[in-house]
């Protein structure tokens, strides 16, 4: 069962545009919501994502865009989040 602090996580991840099938705590690599459209290699996985109990991170290996949501926020504060267009 997702806990409502869980559930502001996920739906501020799905805001900046990453989609995961499953949210449990691990990592994952998907699409980039910044570059994959643009490049020339558009099904690549670039996007590293961990989704731990209180935070979800993500780092694209190709544009190297960085996020972070979840209550670790504060501690990163400086830690830019995804522009979408």
């Amino acid at each position: 069962m997702i806990n409502k602090n869980e559930q502001s996580i996920i739906e501020k991840a799905r805001e900046q545009g990453i989609h995961l099938t499953n949210y449990s705590q691990g990592d994952y690599r998907v699409k980039c919501p910044e570059c994959s459209q643009s490049r020339r290699k558009k099904h690549e996985n670039c996007l590293s994502v961990t989704v731990a109990s209180d935070s979800i991170l993500w780092m694209c290996h190709h544009c190297d865009v960085i996020g972070l949501e979840g209550l670790k926020k504060v501690l990163a504060s400086n830690v830019p989040t995804l522009q979408l267009p």
